[in-house]
């Protein structure tokens, strides 16, 4: 993993330095649909930034399409629907997929694969300590970027936040990145950490992201961990509500909606399944002072 993320801060320096020298096209993506994805349409609950490193990225969205080519970047902001396909250019398709929350940074490296979706062929996510700052400096980038006038200023903002993200890295500037082996079970538990907010993240759409049918990347997550890559997902959700109902007073329906949860009602009976506590007990008890 060390391999990776080295690769991952050397392109994002490379992309800095493109940026401050005026090579990037960027864009933002725009829908009055927003969290109304259309058939073949995923939609997030976070911002996501795609840097088309070759081929095209061909966006559909609920009112527009739009084709991201070889070098130029797309600002997708949270709640937008979108669908992707992947086409080759002078040298194979290759993008990188940055995710931006309140509690972790995803990277999410793709190819083209067998159909036109682009398969991830890998994925990593680190925590983010800079989220509240991030989500300001993504805001007024969406605003200059879909504004009549400011783009200048919004193509500049995307370089300071890669900059910021790179120093994270603490890595010196090359020009692009390279593989390492990650295994299948390895990307999906990866890609999960970076989706299970999505209500919509599942073994078949996880699957389909990864290029594999659902029915063998769960034989594989089952064989490599001992584990069902369904309750991973769940595991996942549920450690994060846990966070949220000790460390925020946010209500019930919106730790279940922040957790990956469509329903109040099977968020509260899969958290006491787990836990033995309603989630307002548990917060409580959580909140009682040890002597």
């Amino acid at each position: 993993m060390s391999a990776l993320i080295e690769n991952t801060g050397l392109t994002l320096h490379h992309w800095r330095n493109r940026i401050q020298r005026g090579e990037v096209q960027v864009s933002a993506a725009q829908t009055k649909y927003l969290h109304q994805p259309q058939s073949g349409q995923m939609v997030h609950d976070h911002p996501e930034i795609f840097l088309q490193i070759h081929g095209e990225n061909h966006f559909t969205f609920p009112e527009s399409a739009f084709r991201l080519r070889s070098g130029h970047a797309l600002l997708v902001p949270a709640g937008v629907p979108h669908r992707e396909e992947a086409f080759d250019g002078q040298h194979p398709f290759k993008m990188i997929v940055i995710g931006l929350n309140r509690h972790q940074r995803s990277f999410i490296f793709g190819m083209k694969g067998q159909d036109p979706f682009p398969h991830v062929e890998q994925v990593f996510c680190m925590p983010n300590p800079d989220a509240k700052a991030q989500q300001e400096l993504l805001s007024s980038m969406e605003r200059y970027l879909t504004s009549k006038t400011g783009h200048e200023t919004g193509i500049h903002l995307l370089g300071v936040l890669l900059d910021g993200l790179a120093k994270q890295m603490k890595l010196p500037a090359i020009e692009d990145w390279v593989f390492e082996h990650q295994s299948l079970a390895e990307k999906a538990a990866q890609l999960a950490v970076a989706r299970f907010q999505d209500p919509n993240c599942n073994v078949a759409n996880l699957a389909r992201e990864l290029g594999v049918s659902p029915n063998y990347l769960s034989a594989k997550y089952k064989a490599e961990t001992g584990e069902k890559l369904s309750a991973m997902v769940m595991r996942e959700r549920l450690d994060y509500a846990k966070t949220l109902l000790k460390e925020t007073d946010e209500k019930v329906v919106d730790v279940a909606t922040a957790s990956g949860f469509l329903e109040a009602s099977s968020f509260i009976a899969r958290f006491k399944a787990l836990t033995g506590l309603t989630p307002l007990r548990y917060r409580e008890a959580r909140s009682i002072p040890t002597t």
